[in-house]
């Protein structure tokens, strides 16, 4: 019986282990986010000044 619950479990790629670690890390995800702001904003400011 234990085998057939193994067999039956999906596997999950990398990623998508990443993906569900950082989904449960709310103040992780919410840094990530935040530093994709900061680097988005820094690289595009230059853009709109001048």
């Amino acid at each position: 019986m234990a085998s057939e619950l193994i067999q039956e479990q999906q596997t999950r790629t990398y990623w998508q282990d990443v993906w569900q670690r950082l989904r449960r890390h709310r103040v992780a995800l919410v840094a990530l986010i935040v530093f994709g702001l900061i680097i988005l904003y820094s690289t595009g400011g230059p853009l709109f000044s001048s």
